[in-house]
C-alpha cells in the first residue's frame, strides 16, 4: 500500500510506502519531515566520516608501533620451541 506524495508537471510521481500502515491501509502521520531527514542524513555522514578517519589513525598508529618495534596492546603470536 503507498501514498502519493506529489506528481510533478513532468509527471514524475513520489510515493511513499511509510506513511501508510501496510496491514490496515490506515494513513500514518509522517514520523520525520523532509527537512529533518536531509539533517539525519548530515549527521550520519560526518558520524561516518569522523569514523573513518579514526579508523586510518588507528592503522597509521598500529604501523607506526610496529615499524618502531613497540607494542600497540596487542599480543603478538608466539611459536613454542621444543
Amino acid at each position: 500500500k503507498v501514498k502519493v506524495l506529489e506528481i510533478d508537471q513532468r509527471g514524475k510521481v513520489r510515493l511513499s510506502m511509510r506513511v501508510v500502515d501496510q496491514e490496515t491501509g490506515e494513513e500514518l502521520e509522517d514520523p520525520a519531515p523532509r527537512a529533518n531527514r536531509a539533517v539525519t542524513v548530515a549527521r550520519v555522514a560526518a558520524v561516518v566520516a569522523v569514523a573513518a578517519i579514526a579508523a586510518v589513525a588507528g592503522v597509521a598508529r598500529a604501523a607506526t608501533a610496529m615499524a618502531a618495534g613497540t607494542r600497540t596492546g596487542a599480543v603478538k603470536p608466539t611459536c613454542p620451541t621444543s
